[in-house]
């Protein structure tokens, strides 16, 4: 399989496991009023989730847009998920076996998408079938993907 196909059929993924693993979130959302923080991350997490099944789709299609799309998508999803799951998975271990039955779902899934996303960047990167894009717009998409993702985290992490 060509690797720009397993880097779109990958995003596809990342998408759509992030938009099914908020039903099992949705749940909680009827037990209690929410924390500021908490409804922004499932905004994020389902806003992500549609962008990347779009880009996933259009880097299958290999349409000319979706190189620095892609970028954004995994530098926003890689650093997003690498920064909470450090922050919190030291918490949710230390928890009571409900809080790590809900957690854990998430917490699996920011690490994969913390192991895939440079995985995938460098695909997308190095890719010999890589429409005409400057270097330069390819790292400024990563760089902004990058930027997002961690101030969505420090949005989330950081006390209201």
């Amino acid at each position: 399989m060509e690797k720009i196909l397993l880097a779109g059929r990958a995003t596809i993924l990342a998408g759509l496991l992030e938009l099914v693993r908020l039903l099992a979130e949705l749940s909680s959302l009827a037990e209690g009023a929410p924390s500021r923080g908490y409804v922004f991350m499932l905004l994020l997490d389902l806003t992500a989730g549609c962008i990347a099944v779009l880009v996933g789709h259009g880097l299958t299609q290999r349409r000319r847009w979706t190189w620095p799309g892609s970028l954004a998508v995994w530098g926003m999803l890689t650093s997003n998920s690498a920064i909470l799951l450090g922050v919190l998975l030291p918490d949710v271990l230390r928890s009571h076996r409900e809080a790590v039955a809900l957690m854990a779902p998430r917490m699996l899934f920011y690490g994969f998408l913390a192991a895939a996303g440079p995985l995938i960047c460098r695909i997308l990167w190095i890719s010999p079938s890589q429409p005409p894009t400057s270097r330069t717009a390819l790292l400024g998409s990563l760089g902004a993907g990058l930027a997002a993702g961690a101030a969505a985290a420090a949005m989330v992490i950081t006390p209201a």
